[in-house]
């Protein structure tokens, strides 16, 4: 199982390069294959998750299939569900369910989604050191759900504590 995740991330990795469809479709199979192959109760089953998950995502984003994205918010969640919560794995699983909730938002329009992805966004921010390198990343993402709220419910506290945000993070 391990061969095969590894090999799926490299499949992953050269379609984000190079843009071939069959690149990711072999690396979602491969991640599947991974997935399959882990016991439920094996330490490497959060990772598989993840890591099938994003996959879906990234193939999501260049396909627009709705079906990939329901999957990768299926598996993030599961994921997350078998994280210890003290790993820094945890904090960027958070992320990657943020982000692919933020992704279906905007595709789907469902003000739920971004609503969750703004709270995972900020149990994220909440389990990082500001001095860690992706602290500023993560702020961004925040403020843009936010950003991305107000434009929909026109909440101006939503536009405000997005531009304190992206304050804070240009000062950084």
């Amino acid at each position: 199982a391990a061969l095969l995740h590894k090999r799926s991330k490299s499949l992953r990795e050269r379609f984000l390069r190079h843009g071939n469809v069959s690149d990711i479709d072999e690396a979602v199979f491969l991640a599947r294959q991974a997935l399959e192959l882990t016991p439920n109760n094996h330490l490497s089953r959060a990772m598989c998750l993840d890591s099938l998950s994003t996959s879906l995502y990234s193939r999501f984003r260049r396909l627009g299939n709705t079906v990939d994205i329901d999957e990768a918010v299926s598996l993030a969640r599961q994921a997350i569900d078998l994280s210890p919560h003290d790993r820094p794995q945890h904090a960027n699983r958070f992320d990657g369910l943020g982000r692919s909730l933020h992704e279906r938002f905007i595709e789907l329009g469902n003000v739920a989604d971004l609503d969750e992805a703004i709270d995972l966004r900020r149990q994220t921010l909440n389990s990082v050191a500001k001095s860690d390198t992706t602290w500023c990343l993560r702020m961004g993402n925040l403020a843009e759900d936010l950003r991305l709220r107000f434009k929909e419910l026109g909440h101006i506290d939503d536009l405000s504590e997005a531009i304190a945000l992206q304050r804070e993070a240009s000062e950084m």
